[in-house]
């Protein structure tokens, strides 16, 4: 069998050259249907954004030089105190009767009026975080239109402030922080600042700020980390130059 392939001196073009059958077999790629191709180490999987970053061996306790001159640096990484080392408990949330908690708001009101929980809790639906243990497992409540519903409620396990997952729960909190009481808009995992939008009408588009941020655990503590981000929207529409 002749392949074709590229000369490795310049100016002498293409050259024919003959492979043996059997390492033509050897260089081809067998994957069978459905089956994944192997991952790419460089591509970050999903998830993997909430892992410790570790800068240094753990035996390293200072990386500080003998030699040269200081120098005085500043980073956009914020430390996040942990005041107490005090695990948040989770939850199993069932309702009784079910058919009254079809609407996902309807559910976060009805844990929202239970008066130990109240602006205490992160609640997604079914599962419930806070930070109290507790002793009850049953409570009953009324919606607005005074039907009574029993809300069940079961311990599944503890996260600890070391968890990968108190890492994630760090987060939806900051996420919660940025959009009811800084005002900003998500669009997927940033946030923005429509009312103070740059409006550039010769460009018809508008310049929103915003920012991107990611709570992560380091070698050394608990950081946010902080980027300034613009969104460009354009003020025009598909339909105007069809008018």
């Amino acid at each position: 069998a002749v392949v074709s392939t590229q000369s490795g001196h310049y100016g002498r073009g293409v050259a024919a050259v003959e492979v043996p059958p059997s390492e033509q077999m050897g260089q081809l790629n067998i994957q069978a249907p459905g089956e994944a191709a192997p991952s790419n180490p460089i591509v970050r999987e999903r998830g993997s954004r909430f892992t410790p970053i570790i800068h240094r061996p753990e035996n390293v306790t200072s990386v500080t030089g003998t030699s040269g001159q200081p120098v005085d640096m500043l980073t956009n990484a914020f430390e996040i105190k942990v005041l107490d080392n005090k695990p948040l408990y989770q939850y199993h949330v069932d309702f009784k009767p079910a058919f009254a908690t079809d609407s996902l708001p309807l559910r976060k009101a009805m844990v929202h009026k239970i008066e130990c929980l109240r602006n205490k809790h992160l609640f997604d639906g079914m599962i419930l975080y806070c930070p109290i243990k507790l002793t009850e497992t049953e409570f009953l409540v009324e919606t607005n239109r005074e039907e009574r519903v029993t809300i069940v409620v079961k311990l599944t396990k503890e996260v600890t402030t070391s968890s990968e997952e108190f890492m994630k729960l760090a987060n939806v909190i900051f996420n919660q922080i940025a959009a009811k009481h800084m005002g900003l808009d998500r669009i997927r995992r940033d946030y923005f600042n429509p009312g103070k939008a740059v409006v550039l009408s010769q460009h018809k588009v508008e310049l929103w700020p915003g920012y991107e941020f990611s709570i992560r655990r380091h070698s050394h503590g608990v950081l946010l980390g902080l980027d300034v981000k613009h969104k460009i929207v354009r003020t025009d529409s598909a339909l105007i130059p069809l008018l």
